[in-house]
């Protein structure tokens, strides 16, 4: 199964992903402030397919942004799951 994430900036300041707004979202600027070509924007996103909360890191450096996401766990002894997307702009 592949899952695809679409992020999109609406007007209430939120990055909504698949449409839905986070419940967080925190933005980093990683060289200055203001520059959206190296920034990091974190969101914590309930998934209604399996009931659990994802983290949701993307990443944009020199032109290149990724997309990391891990399912958050219940508990320690539950095993990490973590995915790395490259992100393409959609026109």
């Amino acid at each position: 199964m592949r899952t695809f994430f679409f992020l999109k900036g609406e007007s209430d300041g939120l990055m909504h992903i698949n449409g839905q707004a986070p419940e967080t979202q925190k933005m980093t600027f990683l060289k200055q402030k203001d520059d959206f070509d190296n920034v990091m924007m974190q969101w914590m996103l309930p998934d209604a397919k399996t009931g659990r909360w994802l983290g949701l890191d993307y990443v944009k450096r020199n032109n290149k942004a990724i997309l990391n996401v891990e399912v958050i766990r219940k508990n320690m002894d539950e095993p990490r799951e973590f995915w790395t997307y490259d992100c393409r702009k959609v026109k």
